[in-house]
C-alpha cells in the first residue's frame, strides 16, 4: 500500500506536458529524440521536470525492483588517466559478478551531471558513483527522492555526511606541502587544475597553500595559477610564473600532467630540475616514473578506490543500506624533481 502511495505521489509525463504547456508526445519525444526538439521547447520541458523531479520510467521493471544487475557513474572526463584508471578497475570488479557499469561524463559542468543522473536513473540503475562534492542541490535531492544507493569518490572530506570512498585531498596537499618546506624552499608558487566546481583540486590546493601560511611562507596571489588538464597550457603557466617571480625555487603542482607541462618548460627555459628549480606532483599516474627527471608526487590508490566502489555499491544494493564510507590512505613517493632549495 505504501509503495503505491508512493507510486502515485511521483510525477507523471502528463504532470510535465501540462506545466510545460506542451503535448505529452513532445515530452517523450525530449527524451527519446532530443534533436528534433526546438530550444526553447526543451527549455520549457527541462524547467518543468525540474521543478517536479520527474523522472522518466525507460525501464519500470528494473526501477521497481531495483535489481543489481547495472550500475551507473558519471564522471568528468575519461582523458583524465586517474578517472580511466579507477572506473576500469571498478568495471572489472562488476564484471566478475555479472553486473554492467553505465559510464557518463560530465564535462565538469554540475547541469549536464544532473542530466546524466536523470537518464542515469531512468533507465533504472540500481546504484551510482559520482564524483567529489560540488554539484547542484537538486542532483542529490533527485537521487534520494528515488532511493537510489550512491557514494562520491576520489574525495574525502570529514565534513561531508555523504557516503564516500576516497582520499583527503586537503591533508595530502599539506602533507607534500610539508616535504616542500622540509627542504627549504620558501619562494614557491602553485599550478592548479581549474577549482570552480571541482572539490578534489580545491582541497589539494588549500591544503598546500594553508600549509605554506602556517610555515611562515605564504604563496603570493599571482604566483597561483589555474588551468585545465592539460600539459601545454602548464607549460605555457610556468611560463609566465617565472616571468613573474624569477626567483621560484619550488612549484607545487595539483596533478602529474599540470606538472609534466612545468617540467617541460623549465627544461625549455634553461632551469636545471632540481637543482634551479623543484616541481612536485599529484596522483603518481604512469607518466610520473618515466619523466626525465621523475616526479615526487602524491601516490593516490585509483585501482582500489574503484575495487572498493564497486563492492560497497553493490553490497548497499543487495542490502538496503547507505554505501559504506571508506578514506583511503595516500603516500608521499619521493623522486628526483624535489630537491634542496639553492642557496638555503
Amino acid at each position: 500500500m505504501e509503495e503505491n502511495k508512493e507510486n502515485l505521489a511521483r510525477p507523471t509525463a502528463q504532470d510535465v506536458a501540462r506545466l510545460a504547456e506542451v503535448s505529452t508526445a513532445t515530452v517523450s519525444r525530449f527524451f527519446s529524440q532530443p534533436g528534433r526538439i526546438r530550444k526553447q521547447t526543451a527549455e520549457k520541458i527541462s524547467k518543468a521536470i525540474e521543478v517536479l523531479g520527474y523522472v522518466p520510467d525507460l525501464n519500470a521493471r528494473a526501477l521497481a525492483s531495483r535489481r543489481a544487475d547495472v550500475i551507473g557513474a558519471v564522471v568528468p572526463t575519461l582523458e583524465n588517466a586517474i578517472f580511466a584508471e579507477g572506473i576500469e578497475s571498478m568495471q572489472t570488479w562488476l564484471n566478475k559478478r555479472s553486473i554492467t557499469l553505465l559510464v557518463a561524463s560530465s564535462n565538469y559542468n554540475p547541469d549536464r551531471e544532473y542530466q546524466q543522473v536523470q537518464r542515469l536513473i531512468a533507465h533504472g540503475v540500481a546504484g551510482l558513483l559520482l564524483i567529489g562534492t560540488a554539484r547542484h542541490d537538486k542532483t542529490r535531492q533527485l537521487i534520494q527522492a528515488r532511493k537510489v544507493p550512491y557514494c562520491l569518490s576520489w574525495c574525502y572530506r570529514s565534513s561531508n555526511d555523504e557516503p564516500q570512498i576516497g582520499f583527503d585531498n586537503y591533508s595530502a596537499g599539506a602533507a607534500m606541502a610539508a616535504e616542500i618546506l622540509a627542504r627549504g624552499h620558501k619562494r614557491i608558487a602553485v599550478l592548479s587544475g581549474v577549482r570552480d566546481w571541482n572539490d578534489r583540486a580545491t582541497d589539494r590546493v588549500q591544503g598546500a597553500l594553508d600549509a605554506f601560511a602556517a610555515a611562515g611562507v605564504p604563496v603570493a596571489n599571482d604566483a597561483l595559477i589555474e588551468v585545465t588538464y592539460n600539459h601545454e597550457l602548464a607549460a605555457s603557466a610556468m611560463e609566465t610564473l617565472l616571468q613573474r617571480h624569477s626567483d621560484l625555487t619550488c612549484i607545487f603542482c595539483a596533478n602529474d600532467v599540470v606538472a609534466a607541462g612545468a617540467l617541460r618548460q623549465a627544461h625549455i627555459m634553461g632551469r636545471s630540475v632540481p637543482e634551479d628549480i623543484s616541481i612536485t606532483g599529484f596522483d603518481d599516474i604512469a607518466m610520473a616514473q618515466v619523466l626525465t627527471p621523475a616526479l615526487t608526487t602524491v601516490r593516490l590508490r585509483h585501482k582500489l578506490m574503484g575495487e572498493l566502489a564497486g563492492e560497497r555499491l553493490l553490497e548497499a544494493v543487495e542490502l538496503g543500506h547507505k554505501v559504506r564510507p571508506e578514506n583511503i590512505p595516500y603516500s608521499i613517493v619521493l623522486r628526483d624533481s624535489l630537491g634542496d632549495c639553492p642557496n638555503s
